[in-house]
């Protein structure tokens, strides 16, 4: 009988568990028609698991590009065999502006400092700044990255001699660090377009199905709000 008492307190235990993780892995709310976790308490610096944070991010079509290190500008850096980095969007950004009409590029020689203009994108008569992750100097430009950066948001823009490699990527962040980062990204986008929903209904912003989606997010907003993400989430240097 004491064996049997063992394994049935054992299962209640096992079946409480369960029911606790499921409770907690509800807890979130639909941003964009996805279902995001809730954001870490206030006093709590503790951010939901990683393997959590890589599905939602996955859900949301945001694909870190491998071995890259990130710039809070939202450019990033890939160091390749001959030492000399790609640069290119990430995917929060790429996939928020939506359909890219022209790149304007850096001219190959240009030297640029991280945190420095490094190229552009528009869309009509929008223009977006992305700023170097790295310092160094242009050696080459990708004259096709408008046209491949709509097939593909890991399309690299330029590429770039370091200059100080070792110093510059103390200031980007990499793999699991990187992913939380833009996880935490993504909630301060869904909360500067929430704070801006009553002005842009005042405007004429219409919301398909009463929701916006992240794909191609600028492209449903106005000028304000175009210039406001600009402001807060690339001109970070």
């Amino acid at each position: 009988m004491v064996p049997i008492a063992v394994v049935g307190i054992a299962l209640a235990f096992l079946v409480v568990d369960v029911v606790i993780q499921m409770i907690s892995a509800k807890r979130g709310k639909e941003v964009y028609g996805f279902f995001i976790p809730d954001p870490p308490e206030r006093q709590s610096h503790v951010l939901p698991s990683f393997s959590r944070i890589t599905a939602c991010l996955n859900d949301f079509g945001i694909h870190p590009v491998p071995n890259a290190f990130l710039h809070r500008g939202h450019t990033w850096a890939s160091v390749e065999k001959s030492g000399d980095a790609a640069v290119g969007v990430d995917a929060l950004a790429r996939r928020a502006i939506g359909k890219v009409d022209t790149v304007d590029l850096p001219a190959i020689g240009q030297s640029v400092r991280r945190g420095e203009c490094l190229f552009s994108v528009r869309q009509g008569a929008r223009r977006a700044d992305f700023v170097a992750p790295i310092g160094g100097t242009v050696v080459s430009v990708n004259e096709n990255a408008a046209g491949r950066l709509n097939a593909d948001p890991s399309e690299w823009v330029c590429k770039i001699k370091p200059a100080n490699l070792a110093t510059d990527i103390k200031a980007l962040r990499i793999a699991e660090e990187a992913a939380k980062w833009v996880y935490e990204e993504l909630f301060r986008l869904h909360q500067l377009v929430a704070a801006q929903l009553p002005r842009l209904q005042t405007v004429g912003v219409t919301m398909q199905d009463g929701a916006l989606s992240l794909d191609s997010l600028l492209e449903s907003l106005d000028d304000e709000a175009w210039k406001m993400f600009e402001e807060e989430f690339l001109k970070n240097s």
